[in-house]
């Protein structure tokens, strides 16, 4: 009688864990979708030199990274539960893992997830890699314009940097006679 109402705890236990899991894992990929958005509309701000867009897109994607971090240990704090009702370290608990020792939908549904995650990590990786090739694209272009205006001697006239009266010259007068 004892055994069966702990596992009946347990299996409570594991539903309600899974049912958290569910929800943080649907936030968790709508968050990475949303960063996501944000990091393919960070390769057209880069195309058309458009700073402000560039920084403010930054700053939304600091608050989405910030909320993912969020997410991120409240899932760390479910995983450890429900692998302490699973009897499994929480390290070793993957979602592929935790596939195998669920009922059928369950499974299903964290496979889902699973591979939703992995292709936003490709589609992530790629777009990193552009955004990449973008960047050095932009700074080895200032870089050349910043090379172009250092050669170019500018005539400063008898005046230094300063303002002050660099080198004395002997000023000739004009006759006035043309």
């Amino acid at each position: 009688m004892n055994e069966q109402r702990v596992e009946e705890e347990t299996r409570d236990g594991v539903q309600q864990c899974l049912e958290e899991l569910d929800a943080l894992l649907q936030q968790e990929v709508q968050t990475y979708q949303a960063l996501l958005a944000r990091q393919q509309q960070e390769k057209q701000h880069l195309v058309t030199w458009s700073l402000t867009t560039f920084v403010a897109n930054l700053q939304a994607k600091e608050t989405l990274v910030s909320h993912l971090a969020t997410l991120e240990k409240a899932r760390q704090e479910v995983i450890t539960r429900l692998a302490s009702l699973l009897a499994l370290s929480p390290e070793s608990l993957t979602l592929q893992t935790l596939s195998t020792r669920v009922d059928k939908a369950w499974s299903q549904k964290l496979l889902r997830y699973r591979t939703e995650l992995q292709d936003l990590i490709q589609a992530f990786t790629r777009c990193n890699q552009e955004n990449a090739l973008l960047l050095r694209d932009a700074l080895d272009f200032v870089n050349g314009a910043l090379a172009f205006f250092r050669q170019i001697r500018v005539d400063q006239g008898p005046y230094s940097a300063s303002g002050q009266f660099a080198t004395p010259q002997q000023g000739r007068f004009l006759s006035g006679r043309i």
